[in-house]
Formats: structure tokens, sequence, C-alpha cells
């Protein structure tokens, strides 16, 4: 894609051969300056000799690597500058074994003495550009460049400045009977591949020929759903451009139904098919942010402390909130010298999208800082002052620390046990000195124990400083199904009786959680074992629990992750709608909350914004007393149902109706739940010789030995349909330490999935529950464990009513 400030809405081509006197070439001059939006990267630009562009011969070139900016100054007289600008060898990202083909996407902007002359978007499709830029008057060329991944090369051919004067120009070089077809012509569609419902899209044919026309298809298909193919021929009238080049534009319509969509695209000449290619898109509503003063839609996409692509583009999901790192490591590299360019360029990208900020400080401390002491101390709280400081009214929301109790037990504490607990305190003082307006959210925790370690922070005297208390509610469950001990609702629950026990009631923050898809086993994967609609509805319900009960919930890592890096477009899809919905409501109805039937419905200015859904098969509901009532899927698209009988599934349904409007719910049939089976008695597990057991009533009383794991109970090999999910659940009353249900192929010991419990003992009967999948296993062994990693000591716990069923 191709853009010219100066001419936005036109497509200028080269009339003429790109052929002028190269008085000096780009090779020959050193850049002024050059700069790595990662301060650890090397980003000088790199003269390559001999590169071959397919039907091109041999040539130099020079290597930019992106995400940098590199200036050069413009040699006196030059009245432009030209070349060839080549997308690098990088483009296909590496995926792991069974993920489809997932491909890096550029862009690069020519300025001249600041100011932007030209813009090209490129994919792994897009052929090389012939460009143009002028810089008659001009002291400073700036090579500006951003890529949604890193290690993404671009190559500059055959640049030079020129003393001929030339516009702003650019072109596609194309092999010849060689087509190309432009339906991507800006940086969303592009970059991020999202598109407006019914939107006029221009779209540019070109054809290396003689041709007067080309007949260019295009076919949407709705990857869910039953809206209807869009199919779309369109004959464009070619004329010579370049030299040996035709092109032509014209426009064509998105589809006005919405969703996640496969787009096929075939472009004809004289009956010989000379381009073709397909994609996923997005069609997704826009949420005008500009308009919303504050909702509990949040996304966490920076935590480089410096900007990417997708930082530009965060709005795109409709969310009010952008959680971004301030990298101290970064702003004070060495001691004393603050440099905030970078966090300023992504705390400004989110304010021009309308979007709020939440800052998180810290998360790793520069080299020099050494380890934690009184000097680190004074250094750390001086860090956040003057940043505090130099973003007063652009920030008035910190988030102090991120995952504190991952650093303090990976190391931190070895310095000065009481490392986490200074570097807290003396942050958040030092935030209100600076800014007593400003708003504390903490202490997000990283590890099994956030329970635990909460309390430790309280028991310390924290919760009195802070704003707002924060999780990261990661679970690889749905979000109404226990992960060990708590469901969603359930940590929300167990967080505020924790803070309710100090006698406080500060609001909950949701900051950082996602069903983060992936390889079984890979970093940061908690939900490998579903597809991207599968994380569409678990997002989607989890954020309409999450409002209901008024806690605003940060989707991390929202368009890919570097383990998965296809864009989430069905994940978009259905959040963006549901932005659309609910960015401004108000007053939440819970008209039915579990355990297998879930309504909810809110006021909004618009009107009553309702939305249904069932975790169990077979579920139906009666919705009365709402007038005007109508339907809508989960990404926007009309439903024709009968309100006295609402099928329902895991897809959430929106229902929509008149203002001032209070719905009735009547459950007609509450579906049909998971079929439980028991499982041998505890008598016949394996037990610990170094353990004391009792039996109970109904189950038995361990007591281990100090250690920090240590198997407890061992199953008997039970027998598993091969892939196929399972959930096993057992009772337990924890009066000390914490534990693990583990699940392990009995043959292989290949671990099949764990659960963790681990939670303020109060001699309270839990429920655990641990979901897993069966794979290759025919036979799998249940595993009742100590988990004491950070501090060894003993477990006492209450176990009984073991039980498996096949999931829900």
């Amino acid at each position: 894609m191709l853009r010219r400030i100066s001419l936005p809405a036109t497509l200028l081509l080269l009339s003429y051969p790109l052929v002028v006197q190269a008085t000096t070439p780009l090779e020959t001059l050193a850049p002024e300056s050059v700069r790595a939006r990662d301060p650890n990267q090397q980003a000088t630009p790199q003269i390559v000799r001999n590169f071959v562009l397919p039907g091109s011969s041999a040539g130099t070139a020079i290597r930019f690597l992106a995400q940098s900016e590199v200036t050069y100054a413009i040699p006196q007289g030059e009245a432009s500058f030209f070349g060839l600008l080549v997308f690098g060898e990088y483009g296909r990202l590496p995926v792991p074994q069974g993920q489809p083909a997932a491909f890096n996407r550029i862009r690069v902007r020519f300025l001249v003495n600041g100011k932007q002359t030209l813009e090209a978007l490129m994919d792994h499709t897009t052929p090389a550009i012939e460009f143009s830029v002028p810089t008659a008057g001009g002291t400073k060329l700036a090579i500006v460049s951003d890529a949604q991944f890193s290690g993404a090369p671009f190559y500059l051919l055959q640049a030079a400045f020129s003393e001929a004067k030339r516009p702003a120009m650019s072109s596609y070089r194309l092999r010849p009977g060689e087509g190309y077809v432009e339906f991507l012509p800006l940086p969303r569609h592009l970059l991020f591949h999202v598109f407006r419902p019914s939107e006029p899209v221009p779209i540019s044919a070109y054809f290396s020929g003689d041709a007067t026309h080309a007949n260019v298809a295009i076919r949407i298909q709705p990857e869910q759903g039953s809206a209807a193919v869009s199919s779309q021929a369109l004959d464009v009238p070619l004329r010579l451009a370049a030299p040996g080049v035709a092109s032509g534009t014209t426009n064509w319509s998105a589809p006005s139904w919405r969703g996640p969509a496969q787009v096929e695209i075939e472009e004809r000449v004289a009956g010989r098919t000379v381009f073709r290619r397909s994609l996923r898109v997005a069609i997704a509503p826009d949420v005008d942010l500009s308009r919303i003063i504050k909702n509990n839609f949040g996304v966490h996409i920076s935590t480089s402390g410096f900007l990417w692509l997708a930082d530009e583009y965060a709005s795109l999901w409709g969310a009010k909130w952008g959680r971004v790192y301030v990298r101290w490591s970064i702003v004070e590299r060495n001691q004393g010298e603050y440099d905030f360019s970078r966090i300023d360029a992504v705390v400004d990208a989110y304010r021009r999208q309308g979007m709020r900020v939440l800052c998180v400080l810290g998360e790793t401390s520069p080299v020099w800082a050494g380890a934690p002491s009184p000097e680190f101390y004074t250094s750390w709280k001086r860090f956040v002052a003057e940043t505090v400081r130099h973003l007063h009214g652009k920030v008035g929301h910190w988030d102090v620390f991120n995952e504190i109790d991952v650093k303090y037990y990976s190391g931190m504490n070895q310095a000065d046990q009481q490392s986490d607990l200074k570097l807290l305190d003396s942050a958040m003082d030092a935030v209100k000195a600076v800014d007593p307006t400003s708003k504390l959210v903490c202490c997000s925790t990283g590890t099994y124990a956030w329970l635990l370690y909460d309390k430790r922070l309280i028991d310390a005297g924290l919760l009195g400083k802070l704003d707002y208390v924060s999780l990261h509610p990661y679970q690889g469950t749905p979000p109404e199904e226990k992960d060990g001990v708590f469901d969603y609702s359930g940590r929300i629950d167990a967080l505020a009786n924790l803070i309710a026990l100090y006698g406080r009631n500060n609001p909950i923050w949701s900051t950082e959680a996602n069903w983060i898809m992936g390889p079984r086993g890979g970093p940061s994967i908690n939900a490998p074992g579903i597809d991207e609609h599968t994380q569409a509805e678990f997002v989607v319900r989890v954020n309409l629990l999450s409002l209901a009960r008024n806690v605003p919930y940060f989707l991390h890592a929202p368009f890919y992750h570097g383990q998965r890096p296809q864009l989430h477009l069905d994940t978009l899809s259905a959040y963006a709608n549901m932005a659309s919905l609910l960015s401004e409501a108000r007053v939440a109805m819970k008209l039915a909350s579990g355990p297998n039937v879930y309504a909810l419905a809110w006021d909004t200015p618009q009107g009553t914004v309702g939305a249904l859904w069932s975790v169990v098969a077979g579920a139906r509901v009666r919705i009365s007393r709402t007038a005007g009532i109508r339907f809508i899927d989960l990404y926007g698209n009309r439903l024709a149902v009968d309100p006295d009988s609402v099928p329902l599934s895991s897809e959430p349904v929106y229902f929509e109706g008149e203002r001032g409007t209070r719905p009735s719910l009547a459950i007609l049939d509450p579906g049909s739940g998971p079929a439980w089976k028991p499982l041998p008695t505890l008598e016949t597990w394996g037990r610990n010789s170094a353990s004391t057991y009792a039996t109970t009533g109904t189950g038995v009383h361990v007591k281990s030995a100090v250690t920090q794991y240590a198997g407890q109970l061992v199953s008997q090999p039970l027998h598993v349909a091969k892939e196929t999910c399972y959930v096993a659940s057992l009772d337990v009353r924890l009066r000390a330490g914490s534990l693990m249900l583990a699940v392990v192929d009995s043959k292989t010991h290949e671990n099949l999935g764990k659960a963790d419990i681990a939670y303020v003992p109060d001699d309270q009967v839990r429920r655990v529950e641990l979901r897993f999948f069966s794979g290759s296993s025919i036979a799998a062994q249940l595993i009742l464990q100590d988990e004491n990693a950070y501090v060894p000591t003993f477990s006492e716990f209450e176990v009984s009513r073991p039980q498996i069923a096949q999931c829900r």
C-alpha cells in the first residue's frame, strides 16, 4: 500500500521512467543518526553487495531494520530522493508445528525536515516499490519504519539523491505478465485486516503488459454464522501509468454483516489469472472512544516500553483503557539521565486514539542499579517521582510494579527479604507526593500462591495506600469453570473477601489476562487446547461477567502472541461488537448467574442491552417484559429468535430493548451438565510414608512432612479415551500449606494437566476441579501433592469425593 500525505485520496503513479541523474548514491553517505525503538538493538543500515531482486540483475542494496529511525543529511542542491523499496526476507514468521502460516507486516515512512511525504505499507505479497520523494529546500531525510514483530528487514535499492526535481510518486515494479491488486488501502486494512461494515474501499489493479481492462473478483465468506457469501466482480479499466505497467482504480464495498471472514481475490487479464490471494479479515464496528469518558474495557498490548504498530491501532478493539509499561531500564539507562522519549511515544499514541492510560512502573531495573540496597531504593523512588512528574496531565493511574511476586521469589528476596515491600511502599509514596490526585493500582501477581502473597502485602500495611487492588486472573478453563479452586468470579470473591477481613472495600481491577493459544508447554501458554473462536467466546464472556461486577478487565496480547503470531480476528470481531454495545453501560441486572445459564443486562443510553449464554448443551430460556426486543449474535448480526423460547449455547447472544426496560427471565430448560462418575475410594490411593493419614467420615485427613513438593495421594490408573477432554474433581478443606492436583499418563508419566490449590485457609470445604486433555493416553493417574515452592512447610488438609467427567 502506498500513501502520500500531500495526496491522501489519490494514487499518483509514475508516468515516466524512474531514471534520473544520481548525483549522490545513498550508500556513499553515513547516517547522521540511527535510533532503534528498542535501545538494546542495533539498527545501523548495512550495505549488501550483489543483491538480487527477482527479475532484475544483481546490484547494491542497503538493508534497514524495521522499528528504527535513520536520518541522513540531504546533500546541498539535491532536489529529490528516489529508489526501490523491497520487503525483507523475514516476512514469514516462525510458527509452531501445526499452525497456519503467519507473516510480518511493516510500515516505512519518508520524512523531510520532520514532515511525512511518503508512506508505504508492506506485507509478504507486496511487490517492490519504485518511489521518488521531493527534498528541495530540505536538510534532513528520515526513514522511519515500524513492524508488528521484531527482526523485520527491508531494503533500499538504487537509492540516491538527485538534482532533478520530482514530486512524491510511487509505483509497483512487476515482472512481465504479472498482476497485483491493492485492496488493503488503509493501515488498519493491511496491517490488521480490519474492515468496517459496508465501508467503500478503494481498490487498484496493476498489470505488467499491454492491457486495457482487468477483471477483479472478490469473494468474502463468513467463518461463523449464517450470513451469505459476498461476491463482487469488478471491471477495472487500465491505462499505462509507468513504463510497461498499466493500472486502474475503482471501489468495492465491504459486506454489511460482521465477523471474521475468509477473503479470496483474483485478478484476470485477457482470461488469464495474473494475481490471486487469500487472507482472513475482521469486519467489525468502529467504537468512537472520543465520546466515551470511561468504561471497563481495557487492552494490554505494550510491554516493551517502546512503541509498536499494535499500540497505534489499539483502539480497533473498542477498549477505552490501554495498559503500558514504563521500564526503568529504558528510561534511565545511565544513572541520573532520564530519557522519556520512548514512553512519550507510547502514551501519546494511546491518547491520540481517545484512550486512557494505565502506566505500569518498574518491571525491570537498569544494570547500574544492581541488587536491592539502600542506594537501589533511593534511585528507584527518584525514578518513580521523575516519571510521574513527566507524565503528569497525561497519566493519572499508576500500576505499581507488574507481578512483583515473580521477581521477589526469582531472586530479589535473596538480597533483601523485605525488598518487595520497600519497592512498593516507596513507589506509592513517591506517586502521591508528586500527584496527590493520581490513583494507585496494585499489586498484580503471577505466582500460583497469589492470595497468600496478597496477604503478605496487606499485612505489611500497603492496602490503605491503594485506590484499587489488582489481580491477573489467568486460567486455562472457561471463565465460569474452576481452574483449581476458583473460576473467574470466585477469584474476584476471594480477593474481595481477603480485603474485607482488613476492614476495607477497595475496588478490584483485573489488569492482565487472556486465554493465550499456542503449543502445549510453550512460554506463557495457558490455553493450548482451544481454537480462536473458543478464545473469542471466553474473552467476551469473562468481560461480561466482569462488567456485571464493575471490575475493569484488561485483555493481554489481544492482536497476537509470540507463540501464535496470526491475527486474532475472530476475537477482535466479537470484542469490538461487545464494546460497541456496552461501552456506556450503567446499571447491571443479573437475571441468571449459573451454574448452567448466564443472563445479564444493562442500561445504556441507547436502551437495554442484555447477554445470554449457557455452559452446557440444550439450555433454553424465555425473555419477557422487554419492549421492542431484538436479538443479535456475537458479532452484531441480527438474529431471528422467538423471545418465548431462546436456545442458548456457549456463544453469547445479545438482546436489545427500549430504554427503561426491566427484562424478566424464565429458564425453560437448564440443559444437561457433565455426568460425574465417582472414582475409586481414597482408601485405594497410594500414600506417602512420611505423612500421617486418618480416615474421616467421607474422606481422608492428611498431614505431610515439611517439604516443597511431595505426592500425598496417588490414584490407581484410570481408563481414559484418547483425544478426549475430562474434568477431575475433589473436595478439599485446606488447613495449612498449599497443594497441587495433577494428572499424568500412567505409563509415560507425561504431565496432562495441573491445578493449584493455594489460598488463605478458611476452614471451608472447596470443590477443586482440573480440566485435562488425554491426547494419546489410555490410562491416567491423579496425584494430589504438596506445592510449597517458595517456603518449604508442611501441608494439612482433608480430601473427599474424587470424581471425573467428560468436559461439558
